[in-house]
């Protein structure tokens, strides 16, 4: 069952990511950016209070786009805050922090698992 708060986060995760869709690729259910554009979306996800419980990476490679094993997982400190604002807010730190400064050179592209993806999945 789905409450009426969970859909309006999903409408507003929606409404994100309809505003970013011709900045980015779809990849079966993924969405990926550019790092760029990334740290972009970031912006927006917080100001809904969504967190971001990963961050998954992707390299363009010579038959198309692959993903690579590795990114962000915030799985723990999603399971640890009990607060949402403070998750979304400190999820978005992180996630801006690894793509700013430990984004391994040969990744293309981004893209997020967030919290609305779980509500989803419902």
């Amino acid at each position: 069952m789905i409450c009426i708060g969970e859909t309006l986060m999903k409408n507003r995760y929606k409404s994100i990511i309809s505003q970013f869709k011709y900045r980015g690729l779809s990849k079966g259910s993924e969405f990926l950016l550019t790092p760029t554009d990334a740290l972009d979306i970031i912006d927006e996800l917080t100001k809904f209070d969504i967190g971001i419980l990963g961050v998954n990476i992707w390299q363009t490679v010579e038959k198309g786009i692959m993903e690579i094993l590795g990114g962000l997982n915030l799985s723990k400190l999603f399971r640890e805050t009990k607060d949402t604002h403070q998750f979304a807010q400190s999820s978005a730190k992180m996630a801006i922090e690894y793509i700013t400064n430990y984004l391994p050179d040969e990744i293309d592209y981004v893209s997020f698992v967030t919290v609305d993806d779980l509500l989803l999945l419902q």
